[in-house]
């Protein structure tokens, strides 16, 4: 069997090419891998970049990130070169750090960049070469992305450099930072998670919330902080105490974004769910309950969004229904959350959801008779009888409950004449 055309070519051509750059890298030779670069993102990738990892180029990039004489041209072709190669695959990107990629690439950044000035000396000011600065910070974040999430002490040291560089005035390097901190906290390593602190950059990444024009930026900052939220409250003091309510309201009513919505939605339910302590939440929760503006925002995401926004907005009040007081509950239910839930088509949601409506429907019906005939007119009722037939057991269970518990066990058409 012929090999394809295209890898028969680089079979032959891309071994001779890496020979010839691992005697000879001068500026002329990296200009003709620049070229070659290009081409490896053609039909079959995968196969064209492990060929040429398994040619050795990988050590060759590496030692030209690491001398002081290969040229800025080549540093920065050569940063390119690596970014690629980890961006195609977990293992590609493993054996990148294991040849030590991201010393080779911060050493050329404080060498080049910043002319040998040490991390905390750093000025955003005083960058020599912006162009090499944004090939190298994009490198890093690719070998930072992907699952599972790379060895901690392989990448660790590459977090102070991108802190100071989520304070560029160059859009490309501030997003690439930003999101290299995304993929790098995304485990809610403690170890990174104190770096970050340290560095100070909740509340910078929690302004990033305000800027416009600019989806990819917010959708990272997002995902630091909902990384950041996971049962730590002492961050969601942080956030939340950053004014991100305002923040996360106007991105909920003008952000088209699809993601951006869905990742804000992550966020409040992560602050209500890993608060810490009762006293913490109910704060928070009191917060939301009285941003009446936030509350109107997700009802209109449950009644009218795609099914995946619609679903995140709906564990939103799921979750401050959870903790919410009786008082706060029924605000909650003066703005409108029975017909929301009641409206909801179970048939496409998944068990753990569909439970969770149920949990709320119980934290109403607990409220008395007025609430209980709330959810009777929306048709709350005739929604908890129906799941008693589902397939699911859990859900079965859920819904028998609340009927034998607020109902009785009886029609419920029976005891509420509601003419």
């Amino acid at each position: 069997v012929s090999l394809p055309p295209f890898l028969s070519l680089h079979n032959i051509v891309l071994p001779q090419a890496v020979a010839h750059l691992l005697t000879k890298t001068d500026m002329k030779s990296m200009d003709h891998w620049g070229d070659d670069k290009n081409r490896i993102n053609g039909d079959n990738p995968t196969d064209i970049r492990s060929l040429v990892v398994g040619c050795g180029i990988v050590p060759m990039l590496v030692s030209n990130l690491k001398s002081s004489t290969s040229g800025n041209e080549v540093y920065g072709q050569s940063a390119i070169c690596l970014g690629n190669i980890a961006g195609e695959s977990p293992s590609l990107r493993a054996y990148l750090l294991e040849c030590d990629s991201i010393p080779a690439l911060l050493e050329s950044l404080t060498r080049e960049v910043f002319q040998n000035v040490s991390v905390d000396n750093m000025n955003m000011v005083d960058i020599n070469d912006e162009s090499h600065a944004e090939k190298i910070i994009w490198s890093i974040a690719n070998l930072c992305r992907g699952r599972p999430a790379p060895i901690l002490e392989q990448v660790l040291n590459a977090t102070p450099h991108l802190c100071h560089f989520l304070e560029s005035n160059n859009a490309d390097i501030q997003l690439n930072a930003c999101w290299a901190l995304a993929y790098l906290t995304d485990e809610s390593q403690k170890e990174v998670l104190q770096v970050l602190e340290d560095a100070g950059i909740l509340r910078l990444v929690a302004s990033f919330l305000k800027v416009e024009g600019r989806p990819s930026l917010v959708l990272g900052a997002l995902r630091i902080l909902c990384n950041f939220s996971y049962g730590n409250w002492r961050y969601i003091e942080i956030i939340f105490n950053s004014n991100i309510l305002e923040d996360i309201s106007r991105l909920l009513r003008i952000m088209g974004g699809k993601d951006v919505r869905i990742e804000a939605c992550f966020l409040l339910s992560s602050i209500i769910a890993e608060g810490g302590n009762l006293s913490r939440v109910d704060g928070y929760m009191k917060a939301m309950v009285q941003s009446q503006n936030l509350v109107q925002l997700l009802l209109e995401l449950i009644r009218d969004a795609h099914m995946d926004l619609k679903v995140e907005a709906l564990w939103v009040i799921g979750n401050i229904s959870e903790v919410a007081s009786d008082k706060d509950l029924q605000i909650l239910i003066k703005m409108g959350i029975i017909p929301a839930l009641c409206h909801m088509n179970m048939e496409f949601l998944e068990n753990k959801t569909i439970i969770m409506i149920l949990d709320t429907f119980g934290h109403i019906l607990s409220l008395g008779d007025e609430s209980k005939a709330i959810l009777h007119e929306c048709g709350g009722v005739e929604v908890i009888e129906d799941l008693q037939t589902h397939k699911n057991d859990e859900v079965y269970r859920a819904a028998s409950y609340l009927i034998d518990e607020h109902f009785g066990g009886d029609d419920s058409d029976e005891d509420y004449d509601l003419e």
